[in-house]
């Protein structure tokens, strides 16, 4: 969650951690919660991001194309689907 969306939670937040018995504030520590900025807290949370950052979508290089083809069956059972990956680097 970016500063700024944070910020805009915190009077909401704190109430709710508070009421649910979760978090106990002095009033200087919620004052400076209150009236912190979105640009420190993005300063302050930078190092956790880093720690805890999602590692980025890749794709494997076999996802590219997928060719199904249907073989036909006996009535007995049902339909057969066959599925496979085709890698074309040509």
């Amino acid at each position: 969650m970016c500063g700024k969306l944070l910020v805009a939670v915190m009077p909401d937040l704190l109430a709710a951690l508070e009421r649910h018995q979760e978090i106990t504030v002095t009033p200087e520590v919620r004052e400076a919660l209150l009236s912190i900025s979105p640009a420190t807290v993005d300063r302050l949370l930078h190092p956790f991001r880093l720690r805890h950052r999602r590692q980025p979508f890749r794709p494997s290089p076999a996802s590219g194309k997928c060719v199904i083809s249907a073989t036909p069956r006996p009535a007995v059972g049902p339909p057969f689907l066959q599925a496979s990956p085709i890698s074309n680097n040509f």
